[in-house]
């Protein structure tokens, strides 16, 4: 076995020109480089991933989407949008 590093082989496929190391990104640069997403647009993602896997599901037959009889309109009756609260302090 050879002591001496330069009469080391390369492994076998291992390119010549290509560094022996590559080096990694800080931890920090991948997350500098990607966009800071606001609580709403991980809503508004999270709300559309819903609303696809719900359009696969009737597609596929798993899930069915029915009219409300009335017996049911009246068990549950629609309710009104709760007061919104005044904003500030």
């Amino acid at each position: 076995m050879p002591t001496d590093p330069s009469e080391q082989r390369e492994p076998a496929g291992a390119d010549a020109r290509a560094p022996a190391t590559t080096v990694s990104p800080s931890p920090g640069a991948s997350h500098e480089r990607a966009a800071v997403s606001t609580t709403r647009r991980r809503a508004e993602e999270q709300r559309r991933a819903k609303q696809e896997l719900v359009r696969q599901q009737v597609e596929s037959g798993s899930l069915v989407i029915r009219q409300m009889t009335a017996e049911e309109r009246e068990r549950f009756p629609v309710r009104s949008a709760p007061p919104k609260r005044p904003r500030g302090r």
